[in-house]
């Protein structure tokens, strides 16, 4: 049998802080003009505590053309500005909120499009309007015989 080895949460949260904390440098170093507010590492810090609080694993990054810094979990999308963040979960009976909790990835396209994929499908996001639009796989049925 084979056997797979887990890392302790504390690695893993210590590796998560290094990585969260790699990427802030870099954002802020390759183009801190595009971000509309001003980052601080205090900042960045109450928004890491924030996740780790929460044990949210991140499972994406991306920062948009107008240089909010996006950050993909398994317990929702969460938008940040530079001071503070902005969570995105789905709301039942909203066909405007995101399609799912779990973001499996984020891109920005050559159009300034912020697309964000979840295991329930593909969301667009309007900046004008701070919502989804939604595109679902349509499965076909496989038939037998």
């Amino acid at each position: 049998m084979i056997s797979i080895a887990r890392f302790p949460d504390t690695v893993i949260r210590s590796k998560t802080r290094h990585a969260l904390s790699l990427i802030f440098v870099l954002c802020y170093v390759i183009d801190c003009s595009r971000v509309n507010a001003q980052l601080s590492a205090s900042n960045f810090n109450n928004l890491f505590t924030e996740f780790e609080s929460q044990k949210l694993n991140v499972t994406s990054i991306t920062q948009d053309n107008q240089g909010f810094i996006w950050f993909g979990t398994f317990q929702g999308l969460f938008k940040f500005d530079g001071v503070s963040y902005q969570r995105y979960l789905p709301e039942a009976n909203s066909r405007q909120s995101i399609s799912d909790n779990q973001v499996t990835a984020i891109y920005n396209d050559s159009q300034g499009v912020l697309w964000v994929g979840t295991r329930n499908g593909l969301n667009r996001y309007n900046y004008l309007s701070n919502d989804f639009d939604h595109f679902k796989h349509r499965s076909e049925e496989r038939r037998v015989g």
